[in-house]
């Protein structure tokens, strides 16, 4: 047999074994709409729809949750999952009374373990400029 002979029966192995590994892969479909579905906060949530728009000239009074490693932009659609008291009794009154920068299109309270837990699907919609920071204990 000859070297030339040798390297494509070698080659032909080397296919063979390709072809053997690739049969026992399972094959796996992956759905990519899931992640941006948030489906981890709940299938059971409560949907919102409408908004509220202000004009770029106005001044407005709004909630704001000081969230510093969070920049909500636009368009993006922001999960949260809210279980201090305050932002929980926040939450509810934003939900409840007030159209905003983010729009809350979906919403969620829960209690395990004597904790109240809000969970939120909200997308941004329009900039805001800051022009006055008040703070409420509630």
């Amino acid at each position: 047999m000859g070297r030339f002979e040798e390297e494509e029966e070698e080659d032909e192995m080397e296919t063979e074994d390709r072809d053997s590994e690739d049969a026992e892969k399972p094959s796996i479909n992956f759905d990519p709409s899931l992640p941006t579905s948030h489906a981890y906060l709940g299938l059971d949530m409560e949907e919102f729809h409408g908004r509220t728009v202000h004009d770029d000239d106005s001044y407005q009074t709004i909630p704001v949750l000081p969230f510093t490693a969070v920049m909500l932009i636009p368009g993006q659609t922001l999960p949260l999952q809210l279980f201090r008291p305050q932002e929980v009794s926040m939450m509810r009154e934003v939900q409840a009374e007030f159209g905003t920068t983010a729009e809350i299109y979906a919403y969620r309270e829960e209690q395990e373990y004597g904790i109240e837990t809000v969970k939120v699907k909200a997308v941004g919609r329009q900039r805001f400029k800051v022009h006055e920071i008040r703070t409420q204990a509630d």
